[in-house]
């Protein structure tokens, strides 16, 4: 019993409010945009050195005519 109460507190929403408040999102969403571009910056540089240029350069997809298929093949 005390395990069920407990796991819907774990499930309780606590969704922004509109407005100017201090709860708002108006208020709170400029702290996420923020995260989130700190993480596709940090995502971004670490693809950048996994990619190698002569990789890159020797990938290639070709479309051999099979439209009603959706088929591509990669080369």
């Amino acid at each position: 019993m005390a395990a069920a109460q407990e796991s819907s507190k774990v499930c309780e929403a606590f969704p922004m409010k509109s407005g100017d408040g201090p709860k708002s999102y108006a208020k709170n969403s400029t702290f996420q945009r923020e995260a989130v571009d700190v993480a596709k910056q940090l995502i971004v540089k670490e693809i950048a050195e996994k990619l190698d240029i002569d990789i890159l350069l020797s990938f290639q997809v070709q479309h051999l005519s099979h439209c009603r298929l959706g088929l591509l093949y990669w080369a």
